[in-house]
């Protein structure tokens, strides 16, 4: 009884995780992509009115993707670091949960094993 109530909580939190996380994922490469696309306009007015030169936008742009890459990479160690002390939360919880079942009689490792 105890497991279901603890599973419905579980079940609770997951679909409201499920609900905003992906509108904050879907506002962030919005945000991203824009940024992106106005970069390129911007620098493409630049070249067209001879203030830049095209090796230097794509530079820049090589400059971002780097660094979009690098926030990615360490979103993802963020991610990784809450989920692994999640598992060592859960792992606890585990290892110092108090047996509900009635005792068993002990028996030896070799009688269990026919021996």
């Amino acid at each position: 009884m105890r497991v279901a109530k603890v599973l419905m909580q579980h079940i609770g939190e997951f679909k409201r995780d499920a609900i905003i996380t992906p509108l904050v994922v879907d506002m962030c490469m919005v945000f991203v992509v824009s940024g992106r696309m106005a970069l390129i306009y911007l620098g493409a007015n630049l070249i067209v009115a001879g203030d830049l030169n095209a090796g230097d936008l794509t530079s820049l742009l090589m400059y971002c993707i780097n660094i979009l890459m690098t926030l990615g990479m360490l979103s993802m160690t963020i991610v990784m670091i809450t989920m692994s002390s999640a598992s060592a939360r859960r792992v606890v919880e585990v290892l110092t949960e108090q047996c509900d079942m009635p005792a068993a009689k002990r028996r030896s490792p070799s009688s269990r094993m026919g021996l």
